[in-house]
C-alpha cells in the first residue's frame, strides 16, 4: 500500500485548482507550499491533471492564488498557535474548508468586484 500525501486544502475556479501542501520544517519551522492545476478529462474520460494554462485563464488563476496566499496565511497562524495538534492537518479525501472563507467562482468573484467599485466616469 502505497503512502500518497493529501493536499491539506484544495481551492478550485472551475476546473481550475490551487493545492496547499503542510511541509513540517525543521529550523524555520512549518511552511505551505501551493502547486496549480487544470483538471480536464483523458481520452478514456479519467481525470487528469495538467500545468499548462491558456491566457484567458491567466486572471483567474491570479485571484485563485490571492485565494492560496489568504488561505495559506489562516493555516500557518492555526498551525503555529496549536502545533501539538494533529487534527488541524486534515489529509483525508474531503479538503478542510475550516475558514469559513466562501469558496467563489471566476464569475462570482468578478460580480462582486464589480458591485465594490465606486460609481462615477471611467
Amino acid at each position: 500500500m502505497t503512502n500518497n500525501p493529501k493536499p491539506i486544502d484544495v481551492l478550485r475556479d472551475g476546473a481550475l485548482k490551487a493545492s496547499l501542501w503542510y511541509h513540517g520544517g525543521d529550523r524555520n519551522g512549518p511552511f505551505i507550499t501551493v502547486s496549480l492545476a487544470k483538471t480536464y478529462s483523458d481520452i478514456q474520460g479519467r481525470p487528469a491533471d495538467s500545468t499548462s494554462f491558456v491566457g484567458t485563464e491567466l486572471l483567474r488563476l491570479s485571484h485563485l492564488l490571492t485565494r492560496a496566499y489568504d488561505r495559506s496565511g489562516h493555516l500557518l497562524r492555526q498551525f503555529r498557535n496549536a502545533p501539538d495538534q494533529p487534527d488541524l492537518l486534515d489529509h483525508g479525501d474531503a479538503p478542510a474548508q475550516s475558514d469559513g472563507m466562501p469558496s467563489r467562482t471566476g464569475r462570482d468573484f468578478q460580480q462582486s468586484t464589480r458591485q465594490r467599485r465606486a460609481p462615477g466616469p471611467r
